[in-house]
């Protein structure tokens, strides 16, 4: 292998400063976790009345027991 490519990858590298950059990476994460502590948890759902909509049996041997697929 010719020695250009492994100089020109030295060359990115120490450009790139791995501890700097995995020091920024800690940091970053940080403060996202004390943005996601601090924020207010998302408000609870009330329960879906399914009594509305249940139905025991079909009405009739035709009716499907799944909603469609598609809207017409």
């Amino acid at each position: 292998m010719p020695k250009t490519p492994v100089i020109r990858m030295n060359a990115q590298y120490k450009r790139i400063r791995p501890a700097a950059l995995s020091r920024r990476i800690l940091e970053l994460t940080g403060r996202l976790e004390t943005l996601a502590t601090a924020k207010q948890p998302a408000p609870v759902k009330p329960p879906a009345n399914e009594q509305w909509n249940y139905r025991a049996n079909r009405r009739y041997s035709f009716e499907a027991t799944t909603r469609c697929s598609r809207s017409y």
